[in-house]
């Protein structure tokens, strides 16, 4: 499973781009010579306004995309599947109890309520260890099951990557910088002193 990489999303390649579009655009409109320093200034931020729009949708977009993945995976991997009956329910609940207890300093506990559920063929119990895994970043407990499951583990594979590398993980700070990059619009010299959108638009409008 490839490594989850939101700057090589669609949609960030979209927004990439967008901004690559957006400088050959400013230096066709700096070097119009039929347009007044106002004109320009009009066109420029009209023109950066259109932009943001789009990368703000691109990013909305990309969130929702791996949003939906997130909880494809969560469910086929650890929800209760085709029509569980009562004893079933009844296990994942008790599932759910055991591994609630476990703290994020509990890693050498989840290993062996891990390895207890797989002697004994509770897969429930095991798919239940290795979300609190996924949610405490346990990568022993989680490459536990990645091993012993190819089929789910693949899919637990690339859920650890979404959640790790998602922009809202702010455990890893340069990557949260790195992954805002991706939808990061820079804002022309021409207005990069104005931060009131309004105050753009009204430039805008003059265009």
């Amino acid at each position: 499973m490839a490594k989850y990489d939101i700057t090589q999303t669609t949609e960030a390649l979209a927004a990439e781009k967008l901004r690559s579009g957006q400088r050959e655009q400013l230096e066709s409109i700096r070097n119009d010579r039929n347009l007044s320093p106002a004109g320009k200034r009009a066109q420029i931020a009209a023109l950066y306004l259109r932009n943001k729009k789009e990368v703000s949708k691109l990013e909305k977009q990309e969130a929702a995309t791996r949003t939906n993945r997130i909880n494809h995976i969560r469910k086929t991997v650890f929800g209760l599947s085709g029509n569980p009956g009562p004893q079933d329910v009844i296990s994942y609940r008790d599932a759910q109890d055991r591994v609630g207890n476990l703290g994020t300093d509990d890693e050498a506990k989840a290993a062996q309520l891990f390895d207890r559920a797989q002697l004994s063929g509770d897969n429930i119990l095991a798919a239940a260890v290795v979300n609190r895994a996924l949610e405490a970043g346990w990568v022993n407990v989680a490459n536990s099951y990645i091993e012993a499951h190819p089929y789910y583990g693949s899919m637990v594979e690339e859920l650890w990557y979404l959640n790790q590398d998602s922009p809202e993980n702010e455990t890893n700070l340069g990557k949260a910088f790195e992954n805002s990059l991706a939808f990061h619009l820079e804002k022309p010299h021409e207005i990069g002193n104005i931060h009131i959108e309004s105050q753009i638009e009204a430039i805008a409008a003059e265009a």
